[in-house]
């Protein structure tokens, strides 16, 4: 709780900052600082969102205004309110398809979808990332668009479509090495490694789970290092490459 007042009022501070530059600059700042908070307090992050959606209003801001909907939308999802968080949402995606914000429809939408997973509603939640996709290739916003196909390949998977699953990590995986996106690029490897263990192809399983480890110790990720190795371990002794199950398990000790 102390954590959270200090960090609001340093939040605060940053709005004080932005006072007597303009209303949206305020807004803007307003809108970070809920941002911020969302994982912290999301209560408060309701609270100031919603300040910034008045505040937006009042302006006849449209795109701030859509901004707000979206951030209250996000507020509500990590207070675990999700229907309220795909109410704002929706709200937010009218605005962007009347006024042709592209990437702000891309955003709703992928939104909308997370929430639908949260539900567990997985084909609704297809249908949501599906429409986002030609919002962020207009756009050309290819971290979003990387992330976009990383999860339709997870909820592809997660619905035993494994070849499906397949060729949206593959299209992840282009878009995040062209970025260098290590965090995308982790997630896709360990992805395509879990479909190829469940295909029984161990050499291209093995392949992308070492891709996975590299990652993973380059960013100290230490947990999912062991998770790797695990796998690894298991893989190796499916294809019955003792020497190399025996390698991965001195690794993992010395």
């Amino acid at each position: 709780m102390k954590v959270s007042i200090i960090l609001f009022w340093l939040l605060m501070f940053k709005v004080v900052i932005a006072q007597g530059t303009n209303d949206s600059l305020i807004i803007v700042a307003k809108i970070d600082s809920a941002r911020t908070l969302f994982t912290i307090d999301p209560k408060l992050a309701i609270k100031i969102s919603k300040v910034a959606l008045k505040d937006a209003i009042t302006i006849n801001s449209k795109y701030l205004e859509s901004y707000c909907l979206n951030t209250v939308g996000s507020s509500f999802y990590y207070e675990g309110i999700i229907d309220s968080s795909i109410a704002y949402h929706n709200k937010a995606l009218k605005i962007q398809l009347v006024n042709n914000f592209k990437v702000g429809v891309g955003r709703s939408y992928t939104n909308l979808g997370i929430c639908f997973i949260e539900k567990m509603k997985y084909e609704e939640a297809i249908s949501s990332f599906i429409k986002a996709e030609p919002y962020f290739v207009a756009e050309k916003y290819n971290i979003g668009l990387s992330k976009l196909y990383n999860s339709l390949g997870v909820l592809f998977y997660e619905l035993d479509q494994l070849s499906k699953s397949e060729i949206y990590y593959l299209k992840a995986l282009k878009i995040a090495t062209s970025e260098k996106d290590n965090t995308t690029l982790y997630n896709v490897y360990s992805n395509l490694a879990n479909i190829y263990s469940d295909l029984r192809n161990s050499d291209k399983s093995i392949e992308y789970y070492l891709r996975a480890l590299d990652i993973a110790k380059k960013e100290s990720i230490n947990s999912d290092i062991v998770f790797i190795l695990n796998n690894l371990s298991t893989e190796f002794i499916k294809s019955q490459n003792l020497i190399l199950h025996l390698g991965i398990i001195q690794w993992h000790w010395i």
